[in-house]
């Protein structure tokens, strides 16, 4: 591969630190300036299809770089077709637990190249993958996706950063200013005074949505466990929620109003796996945390949801 190769696209997960520090070793690493950053709502994905195929359609042919994506059935499935006349081949490097329908249909389709270790984040595969070795850049950028992805939260830059990013993707909706993150994090610059603005307002929005949600929880119990509901808006991420949080619990379930739903569990709470709750419901993640993408109106419809995911809840202790 040539350095900067034009024909080579790297697709990223926008939320978080390891999808943004994906796409940045990428750049920095392959030279890949064609960035395409989503999520799994669906109309985020569909456009960022859309977009590759308009790759696809001026280039020709193209290799893909799926970072930090749990790709579901619909999602390959959407992709296959809306690539359908393009010839192509696709690195799919990942850290979470595939469901098997998933992962056989990425082999049936044959154009797919997969790597996965669910002890380590998207951007450390990477890494691994492409062989990097003792880069300082790529080196802070897998230490920060741990910190962020595993709940250690210690680095004194991923609070503010995950604070950035959320703000960036919800409340300013800015595609170019997050690729434009990425683009100083692949030359190192994790923190300069552009991003100190943006995250002094992205601070405060999220300290208020904090306090609001803190104040409105909902505490119910599934088979003796403690399990607390948080609605919230997608400007503050679980951790930043929960580490405020001062009461022990078995789950907290925080729903947010664009339809993500985030289950985490308490830290020594090992015979609980969170992913397993979540492919129940239709999502996938870790043991440690999952989650799950639901549509908008099952937000406001509360009282339905929340007796979902007690059902779900109470099927899974049961089966235990």
């Amino acid at each position: 591969m040539i350095f900067g190769d034009e024909n080579v696209i790297s697709v990223s997960h926008e939320e978080d630190i390891d999808g943004i520090g994906s796409a940045a070793i990428l750049l920095r690493v392959l030279g890949v300036r064609n960035i395409v950053l989503t999520n799994y709502h669906r109309e985020k994905w569909y456009y960022a299809v859309k977009k590759i195929r308009g790759y696809c359609e001026s280039l020709g042919n193209i290799t893909i770089y799926i970072t930090d994506l749990n790709l579901k059935k619909w999602m390959i499935n959407s992709l296959d077709h809306g690539l359908s006349n393009c010839v192509k081949k696709i690195y799919w490097i990942d850290h979470h637990l595939w469901d098997k329908e998933s992962d056989e249909l990425t082999d049936k389709l044959g154009y797919y190249v997969k790597y996965n270790d669910a002890k380590h984040t998207a951007s450390e595969n990477l890494a691994e993958f492409l062989g990097v070795k003792e880069d300082p850049v790529v080196d802070l950028i897998k230490i920060l996706s741990r910190d962020s992805d595993f709940g250690i939260m210690q680095h004194f830059l991923t609070e503010p950063l995950t604070d950035l990013i959320r703000y960036l993707v919800y409340i300013k909706k800015s595609k170019a200013l997050l690729k434009k993150l990425v683009r100083k994090i692949s030359r190192g610059v994790f923190w300069d005074y552009e991003t100190e603005v943006l995250w002094r307002n992205a601070y405060k929005m999220k300290r208020e949505v904090v306090e609001n949600t803190l104040r409105n929880y909902i505490y119910k119990e599934v088979d003796d466990r403690k399990i607390y509901f948080f609605f919230t808006e997608p400007v503050t991420s679980s951790y930043s929620l929960l580490k405020n949080f001062g009461e022990k619990y078995d789950l907290a379930i925080v729903i947010f109003s664009n339809g993500s739903i985030t289950i985490v569990r308490e830290r020594d709470k090992d015979d609980i796996d969170c992913s397993e709750i979540a492919r129940r419901l239709g999502g996938g993640g870790h043991r440690h945390i999952a989650g799950v993408q639901v549509r908008r109106r099952m937000i406001i419809e509360k009282d339905l949801l929340l007796q979902r995911i007690i059902n779900v809840l109470r099927e899974y202790f049961e089966k235990k």
